[in-house]
């Protein structure tokens, strides 16, 4: 199975530099959202506020059908993004998204997204890897970031999310990504500069203000990392790995009512998410008295930061 997603990964690394060696125009800063752009966003499982403001702020490039909507629908678009959609500014010149990208790769990234999502890692990266042969794309290319970011090859992540914003330098989300990225490789410097350039594109960004945070605890300052997660949690009150990041905090100043109200929140927000939590110093267990949280909801019970996947 290593292998396998070696192969994938470093496939899709070689079809991307490739892009830069055949000269592919970068696009230009405040384009309109395109189809392809909004599919990669909602299968890579992007924040829906982030996705929302995407179309708002830019307005949308194309005009949608109803199989480009179902397409949405299978990436894993909610209520709130399809009605994003549905009152979007369109443009002028704006045309059916299956004449910008072909249905294929647009067909290719929305499976991709629902098969990643299952988990299903291998069969997403060959979707995505079919996309990247139909065309080269920055959408296929971030969502083989965040496929890698979900098999935690953080660095792959990187250098991928790096050429994803040379094509395309306001991609959304991409500078966030790069710096939970660099991040997970012990790059601070990185990570701040990379989570500071997503919040100029948009000062509102959770994830941005998250990953601040998390270059800040790294850097040994806790304060500022704090103040980072709750500006995060101001704008996404229900940011279940901003809590457990502020857990962290507490429990590094032996702050255990503190610790606990701040686990308790995450695990009561998605209790799912236990299924890919690292290996922390100790359990929750072994943190929470029993008869402080549901027990049902202590199936897995380890944490440590950065070692679980939060968009």
């Amino acid at each position: 199975m290593r292998t396998r997603r070696f192969l994938i990964s470093l496939f899709a690394i070689s079809i991307l530099a490739m892009a830069f060696i055949h000269h592919v125009k970068a696009q230009t800063k405040s384009h309109p959202v395109m189809g392809g752009e909004l599919i990669a966003l909602v299968a890579s499982e992007s924040l829906d506020q982030n996705i929302v403001h995407a179309i708002e702020s830019r307005g949308i490039g194309f005009r949608p059908t109803e199989q480009y909507r179902a397409l949405l629908t299978t990436a894993g678009a909610d209520d709130l993004v399809m009605n994003a959609l549905k009152n979007a500014k369109v443009s002028a010149d704006a045309t059916f998204p299956e004449q910008t990208d072909s249905l294929e790769i647009l067909t290719h990234l929305a499976t991709a997204g629902k098969l990643i999502r299952a988990k299903q890692f291998e069969d997403a990266g060959k979707e995505i890897v079919a996309a990247l042969n139909d065309r080269i794309t920055p959408d296929a290319g971030f969502v083989m970031g965040h496929l890698q970011d979900r098999m935690k090859e953080w660095a792959n992540g990187a250098m991928i999310y790096t050429k994803v914003i040379q094509m395309s330098p306001d991609f959304p989300g991409a500078h966030a990504r790069l710096a939970f990225d660099a991040f997970q490789m012990g790059d601070t410097e990185t990570a701040m500069q990379e989570a500071h350039a997503a919040l100029l594109l948009y000062k509102d960004d959770a994830e941005a203000h998250k990953n601040m945070g998390l270059a800040m605890k790294q850097a040994g300052k806790p304060d500022g990392a704090v103040s980072e997660f709750r500006e995060a949690l101001r704008l996404k009150p229900d940011y279940d790995g901003v809590h457990f990041d502020l857990a962290l905090i507490a429990m590094d100043r032996q702050q255990s009512n503190e610790e606990i109200v701040e686990l308790r929140k995450a695990i009561a927000l998605a209790p799912s998410e236990f299924d890919y939590v690292g290996q922390g110093p100790r359990s929750c267990e072994e943190r929470i008295p029993r008869n402080s949280l549901d027990e049902s909801r202590l199936s897995v019970g380890v944490y440590e930061s950065g070692n679980y996947f939060s968009a």
